[in-house]
C-alpha cells in the first residue's frame, strides 16, 4: 500500500508514516489511518499539520488512505464525514479513541507503584444504550515533565451519528511518571 502511495505521501509533506496512537481495527469503512510526520521548521500545510506539546518539534497530521485518494485529516468533522455512522461496539471503541485521544486499558497491576484513589477500576469496554454506545476509556493529566501525575477513568457516549460526548471523568490513581511529548489529536472543529 505505501509503495503505491509514496509519491502522494511525499506531495502531502509526509517524511515518515507511523501508526496512530489509537486502535483503528473497528473503524468502518476500514480505511487505513496513519500519522504523517514532517521534518523541518515549517509545516507544508498549516491547516493540517500540528506540533504536539513536548520535546518532539516535528509537525504531524493524520493521513487516511481512502479508496481513490490519500487525504490529510486533522479535524473531528472530517473524521466524522469519513467514518460515521457508528453502528457497532467495536466501531464505537475505535471511533471514540480517535475522536478523543483517550486510551484503552485492559489490565491494572494492583501491586504497581501506583496510589489508587478508588476501590474498583473497570477495564475498557463498550456498553450499548438507547442513545448509542458508552465507551469506558482512560486519560492522563497531560502535563510535561517528571513528577506525580493523575490518571482518569473517562466515559464517553458515541452516538450513531458520530457525535462524541464526555459523560464522566474521575481521578482513579496517581503515580510518578515522565512525559516529554504529547499525542497528536484531532481538532474540535
Amino acid at each position: 500500500m505505501l509503495g503505491e502511495n509514496c509519491t502522494e505521501l511525499i506531495r502531502l509533506g509526509c517524511d515518515e508514516i507511523r501508526p496512530p496512537h489509537f486502535y483503528t481495527g473497528g473503524l468502518e469503512p476500514p480505511f487505513p489511518v496513519g500519522e504523517c510526520i514532517h521534518q523541518g521548521d515549517n509545516p507544508p500545510n498549516k491547516a493540517y499539520f500540528r506540533q504536539p506539546n513536548g520535546l518532539d518539534s516535528r509537525y504531524r497530521s493524520f493521513v487516511v488512505f481512502l479508496d481513490d485518494e490519500t487525504r490529510l485529516m486533522i479535524k473531528q468533522s472530517e473524521f466524522r464525514e469519513v467514518f460515521a455512522p457508528v453502528e457497532s461496539a467495536e466501531e464505537a471503541l475505535s471511533y471514540a479513541m480517535a475522536m478523543t485521544s483517550l486510551s484503552a486499558e485492559y489490565s491494572f497491576d494492583p501491586n504497581g507503584k501506583v496510589k489508587y484513589l478508588v476501590d474498583k477500576i473497570e477495564e475498557t469496554h463498550v456498553e450499548e444504550t438507547p442513545q448509542g454506545y458508552v465507551v469506558f476509556l482512560f486519560d492522563s493529566d497531560h502535563r510535561m515533565g517528571c513528577e506525580p501525575h493523575e490518571f482518569f477513568a473517562v466515559n464517553v457516549l458515541v452516538t450513531p451519528a458520530g457525535e462524541v460526548i464526555e459523560q464522566s471523568r474521575r481521578v482513579i490513581y496517581e503515580t510518578y511518571a515522565c512525559f516529554d511529548f504529547d499525542e497528536l489529536r484531532l481538532d474540535d472543529h
